[in-house]
């Protein structure tokens, strides 16, 4: 079967971008919230990363199995570390050249409480959005991997699920954004972060599949995730809100759990 590149790129588009945007599409609305709302919001958007995290380490674990024990175990713990320590290594490092600024005065900053914690958790979304772009490259190997092998019926039923299942990751990513923030063009790259890697894994995957490059980009995806959530958390946290919390934590599973069986059947 030949393989055209351009069609593989759109049924990435059709099942990644497309859906991610539709999530963000609220954002105009959700940004006039209350509190106990964007808690609620926060938190729904913590479970979503929760349950990717736990199905895309999963599946990295799979993938590291097909590859073979040391191989794919070492593929696996490089992935997942770099991931998780590598953001953590670039935001220590952003914050230092943020300090090094001509003009830049902690003390002011400290001052504006209220922006400082926009700028937070605006940079977290972003982190949201990239790891999701991560584990969305790995749909997009799935997607043209079953196109390039000419298995039309699988690549269009993982199109559908994808499709279902990134709606609910996008709504996640603009759920984290605070409610005062304005600019248009971070939701609007946020998506494009989120969503357009799964055009380009859907290339990559027509041409040069490959399960352990597969078994690299899930584990750097599951350590990506678990570095937001833990960053999110106390965001979302508040002692007089705890119990809406787990609320909106479990709604965010329950959605991506929902989808992932539409995704199973």
């Amino acid at each position: 079967m030949a393989v055209d590149l351009a069609y593989a790129a759109l049924l990435g588009v059709v099942s990644g971008l497309i859906p991610v945007y539709l999530g963000i599409a609220p954002w105009g609305a959700i940004k006039k919230s209350g509190v106990v709302a964007r808690t609620v919001l926060i938190s729904f958007a913590i479970g979503v990363l929760l349950f990717l995290f736990v199905d895309v380490f999963h599946e990295a674990q799979e993938g590291a199995e097909l590859v073979g024990t040391g191989v794919g175990q070492g593929l696996l713990l490089a992935g997942f570390v770099t991931g998780l320590l590598g953001l953590a290594v670039y935001e220590s490092l952003r914050g230092r050249r943020r300090a090094h600024v001509k003009g830049y005065h902690p003390e002011r900053v400290e001052s504006q409480g209220e922006k400082k914690s926009i700028r937070a958790t605006v940079s977290f979304a972003y982190l949201i959005a990239l790891g999701i772009g991560l584990h969305n490259l790995g749909e997009g190997l799935a997607i043209g991997s079953a196109y390039a092998a000419g298995q039309v019926t699988l690549s269009y039923l993982l199109i559908i699920g994808f499709a279902l299942h990134n709606g609910t990751e996008g709504f996640g990513i603009i759920a984290s954004i605070p409610k005062d923030h304005t600019r248009l063009r971070d939701p609007v790259l946020m998506g494009l972060i989120a969503g357009a890697p799964t055009a380009l894994g859907s290339m990559i995957g027509a041409v040069l599949y490959s399960v352990a490059l597969s078994v690299l980009f899930l584990a750097l995806a599951s350590g990506a995730i678990l570095y937001v959530v833990v960053e999110l958390i106390p965001v979302a946290y508040t002692r007089e809100h705890r119990h809406l919390i787990l609320v909106g934590i479990t709604l965010g599973i329950v959605m991506m759990y929902l989808t992932d069986l539409l995704l199973s059947l």
